[in-house]
């Protein structure tokens, strides 16, 4: 059994369908149109319910996350043994004492230090944004790795100095 229902058109699309009225079925049209998104709604929420496991994927995002805290971390600790390498030996004191804030660019001691290293490394950059750094967990995690590639350097190096 069919039902009837109404279905509202502008005028222009009215004007039209009025011309073309002998040369299409508009029922058999609108009724295609909207069985096939219907169907097609359908089966995107099947896939999501069948395909998708959110558990799984939350372990999948859980294990991505721990590995770009270990990258960036390792990345920092790198950077900033290398950076003490070549450090003045009060900067190095300093560096030793500073803790990673959100903007280590404006750092007086540090901040033109950091300003080169965001814009000449790639793997920083576009992660390093000019403003709060806050919301970067990757920037986060690769200034505290920093410090301990600083502070690592420093505990080998101290009883030689």
């Amino acid at each position: 059994m069919s039902k009837k229902i109404t279905v509202s058109v502008p005028d222009d699309l009215h004007q039209k369908m009025a011309e073309w009225r002998e040369s299409f079925n508009f029922s058999k049209i609108f009724q295609k149109a909207v069985s096939t998104m219907i169907q097609r709604k359908e089966e995107f929420q099947k896939r999501m319910r069948s395909s998708m496991d959110m558990a799984a994927i939350a372990e999948r995002l859980r294990r991505e996350k721990l590995e770009s805290q270990t990258e960036s971390s390792e990345l920092g600790r790198k950077e900033g043994a290398r950076w003490a390498r070549s450090a003045h030996y009060k900067e190095l004191q300093y560096a030793l004492t500073w803790q990673p804030d959100t903007q280590p660019r404006r750092n007086e001691i540090l901040g033109g230090y950091f300003t080169d290293l965001f814009a000449a490394n790639r793997e920083l950059q576009g992660i390093a944004p000019e403003g709060d750094m806050a919301a970067s967990e990757f920037i986060r995690t690769f200034l505290a790795g920093w410090k301990e590639g600083v502070e690592a350097f420093w505990n080998e190096i101290k009883d030689k100095v």
